[in-house]
């Protein structure tokens, strides 16, 4: 065994069963796994890591991607975790997503990932494109009726949208398939920040950086008032 299948061999040592698949909107399928593990320690926020295809042969480190986790549910000795997949691309990801029908096994990793939720504010504020919808609807779950919530999410097409388990959506959507947009970041310069809000960003990189220099430098908000994970970037791989 070399060191790479020794490396993922520790980090992916849970089989879980897809119990569960649907397509909820244009190329975006929501899984459930079923796993012999309880992740009673699961912070809201936190993704997993499968290894898809493990059976075949070739570079693990290219069939491994990494899914918001939308909701876990623990019952006994096993949890059930809903994902959803965005398959817009030819990637691994994508063509798993289309051709992994109920009954199929993949190995999965334990919860992982800092990009969690904060409690402690009285707001949140989430922005994002439709890879951090079901990241962002996760948080959602886990806040009052006393926390004011308010999100916009953008996508080149409201096919691409589906809503949280409620049948809600939730958040603004701006339709736009460039979230550096100029008309976009003057509607993101207008918004009223204040200092009692947690903001957080996710999705493109390009978004992450744009954003984080917007609210950070030019409108001066405090860095560690920001929450920010680029999900991805166009023509880049390994970014989780």
């Amino acid at each position: 065994m070399n060191l790479e299948e020794r490396i993922f061999t520790k980090l992916f040592m849970n089989w879980a069963t897809v119990i569960g698949k649907k397509e909820i909107a244009e190329k975006v399928f929501h899984f459930t796994l079923e796993v012999s593990i309880n992740f009673t320690g699961l912070i809201p926020g936190q993704h997993l890591r499968l290894l898809l295809f493990p059976n075949q042969k070739g570079k693990l480190r290219d069939r491994v991607r990494t899914y918001s986790i939308w909701r876990c549910q623990c019952d006994g000795k096993k949890s059930y975790i809903d994902i959803a997949v965005c398959a817009h691309t030819d990637g691994p990801g994508s063509k798993w997503a289309e051709i992994t029908e109920v009954g199929s096994q993949v190995l999965i990793s334990r919860p992982l990932g800092k990009f969690t939720l904060d409690t402690t504010k009285s707001k949140h504020l989430f922005i994002g494109d439709i890879t951090a919808l079901s990241h962002f609807y996760c948080f959602t779950h886990h806040l009052t009726p006393q926390q004011e919530i308010d999100g916009i999410i953008y996508g080149k097409d409201e096919k691409q949208l589906f809503t949280d388990f409620n049948g809600t959506l939730g958040f603004t959507f701006q339709k736009t398939a460039n979230g550096t947009d100029t008309s976009l970041l003057a509607y993101y310069r207008s918004l009223k920040i204040g200092r009692d809000t947690r903001v957080y960003i996710g999705g493109d990189g390009h978004l992450c950086i744009a954003l984080n220099n917007l609210f950070v430098k030019e409108l001066g908000l405090p860095r560690k008032q920001l929450k920010v994970k680029p999900f991805w970037i166009l023509g880049k791989t390994g970014l989780e």
